[in-house]
């Protein structure tokens, strides 16, 4: 059902005035904001500003990674200019940034496609994110143990919890790299649920990637994902977070695949991963207010400020 533009041009201006909300409610909510600033003025007479200018260079190389694996996918289907992909992934951000773990990207993206072609760039879209996935759970499940030789306390007292997590993500990371690399067990499934009666263009995107295109996707999302997580160190440092890298970045990577198992909304995200990190970093920093503020920091310029700026990209998009 094509929608009138006046309907069109409302639904935009709803989603544009939701994010702006949200996110200021984010801004009013946090509690620590006060605290956060005077720490982020006292740091920028001592810690190297050089640190924020690579957390802000990496919110950029961090889209430019995810535009460029989207684009690869969905040229499979359609020839998008990065130019369309870039209005794509940011709109899409700010479409999506109500669903957990903001996984309303995979439909909010395919707006800039012609209708012929959303039933297929959905599937594209999903494959992009399940990439993601594999690393997130492959790199999550090495950094945890790599966490468990720097705990501060023997392994005799470690929480049986930890080996629960432990197991369960061994098994959730098999099952994901097999389903990535066999991409028709999803087209079985479809076709065992009669999907592909009703959305007849969704399978044919599990049946056209090579190996070659699964690789490349997966080492794009490694690119990402060692980015975000570089990132995230900064802004810890920078905030005056004292860990050693060979302890942060375990740690971060930890945090990354507890977050995967967690169902939270965009606007919500910044909250849990602070607390998460806490949880985490605790553990080795009693610096807990660098902590929430570097998490905080990590949430404006890589969920906030792209979907607001894809806000304004959205007046081209025709749902």
């Amino acid at each position: 059902m094509k929608l009138s533009s006046r309907i069109q041009t409302s639904i935009k201006l709803i989603i544009t005035l939701l994010a702006f909300g949200f996110i200021a409610w984010k801004l009013i909510q946090f509690d620590n904001l006060t605290q956060a600033w005077e720490l982020f003025s006292q740091q920028l007479k001592s810690s190297p500003f050089v640190w924020m200018i690579a957390a802000f260079t990496g919110m950029l190389l961090n889209f430019f990674l995810e535009i460029t694996k989207w684009r690869l996918l969905i040229n499979k289907t359609y020839p998008l200019s990065f130019q369309m992909a870039t209005r794509a992934v940011l709109s899409g951000l700010t479409m999506a940034m109500l669903t957990p773990n903001r996984i309303g990207e995979i439909f909010s993206r395919v707006f800039v496609l012609p209708q012929n072609k959303r039933t297929e760039g959905i599937g594209y879209s999903g494959i992009n994110s399940l990439a993601l996935m594999v690393i997130v759970q492959l790199f999550g499940l090495i950094g945890m143990g790599m966490l468990l030789l720097h705990l501060p306390y023997s392994d005799n007292t470690t929480h049986p919890l930890t080996y629960w997590v432990i197991s369960v993500s061994i098994v959730i990371s098999i099952f994901l790299v097999l389903l990535f690399m066999n991409l028709n067990w999803i087209n079985k499934f479809i076709h065992f649920i009669r999907l592909d009666k009703k959305l007849p263009g969704l399978s044919l995107a599990f049946k056209s990637l090579n190996k070659r295109d699964k690789w490349l996707a997966l080492g794009l999302s490694t690119a990402k994902y060692f980015t975000f997580s570089l990132q995230f160190y900064l802004l810890l440092r920078y905030f005056g977070v004292d860990v050693a890298i060979e302890i942060g970045l375990p740690s971060i990577m930890t945090i990354f695949l507890l977050m995967n198992f967690l169902p939270v909304i965009a606007i919500g995200e910044a909250g849990v991963r602070g607390s998460v990190t806490l949880l985490i970093l605790g553990l080795f920093s009693d610096a807990d207010l660098g902590i929430l503020a570097a998490s905080f920091v990590l949430w404006m310029l890589n969920v906030a400020l792209p979907a607001l700026t894809g806000s304004f990209l959205m007046r081209n998009i025709k749902f």
